[in-house]
């Protein structure tokens, strides 16, 4: 029997793919398991059950240069079969914890880039208390539309959206109202990213940009802070010791 050459194509492309599926259907968990920590470094799961089409971890965490590692709560994931055509691996993973969810697409080239899409964060501040100078509170909540990681950790693409909402740090024994806060991180085309910090609400205006040269060093910030009507006095006083009086009201910071 002979087919004609116009399904030819069509047809290996179907055999092929079926193929994929009968090696993938078989596939264990820990394939996925190798795939996600692949792509995302410092990504660590246990306990991994189902197959490498659909399953899910007992408990996972995310580290972070030296840092504390984050606690991500149990994963399921689904593999993407088209993207094994591409040579991509894509997996559509989701965690949650209490007040705690996460769920985004990862995505592993040959080459060793990794994709991160359709990234969507909502925690507690206390989820990432490790990583800040003092006690703070309230909601955090990070968008990623589109981020491309290189295989020695540098940004290739970054496309980001976060806020911090009913803000609020702990200093001499009281906690202190910071407000709503929001921004924008992009990649700063050397393989680090920039970023921008401004006020939604709150006693505070503020106007700071930030620059990652490398996520071992940290962000660094640069702007202005400009206290309103019902701004506390200690924290005002706090900018006049730190920050350089602009004489209009604002005060410019740099942290660290």
């Amino acid at each position: 029997m002979t087919f004609p050459k116009t399904f030819k194509i069509p047809l290996a492309l179907f055999l092929v793919a079926y193929f994929i599926y009968l090696v993938a259907a078989k596939a264990p968990a820990a394939w996925a398991v190798w795939m996600a920590t692949q792509a995302v470094p410092g990504l660590w799961m246990s306990a991994s059950q189902g197959s490498v089409w659909q399953g899910s971890a007992s408990a996972a965490q995310i580290q972070v240069a030296d840092q504390a590692p984050l606690p991500l709560g149990k994963v399921k994931w689904r593999l993407s079969p088209w993207s094994l055509l591409t040579l991509k691996p894509c997996l559509d993973l989701s965690t949650n914890l209490p007040r705690q969810s996460i769920s985004a697409v990862i995505c592993r080239g040959m080459g060793g880039e990794s994709k991160i899409s359709d990234l969507s964060l909502d925690a507690p501040v206390a989820m990432i208390r490790d990583y800040l100078p003092i006690q703070m509170d309230g909601d955090i909540s990070i968008q990623i539309a589109e981020a491309r990681i290189g295989a020695n950790g540098e940004i290739n693409s970054l496309d980001a959206r976060y806020s911090w909402q009913r803000g609020r740090a702990y200093f001499e024994g009281n906690w202190f109202v910071l407000g709503s806060f929001g921004g924008t991180v992009k990649e700063n085309g050397s393989g680090g990213a920039l970023g921008e910090l401004f006020d939604l609400a709150g006693p505070y205006k503020v106007r700071l940009n930030g620059q990652l040269q490398d996520y071992k060093q940290g962000w660094v910030f640069d702007g202005v802070v400009t206290p309103r009507e019902n701004a506390s006095e200690l924290i005002v006083e706090g900018l006049k010791i730190l920050g350089e009086d602009l004489g209009d009201g604002g005060y410019r910071v740099q942290w660290p």
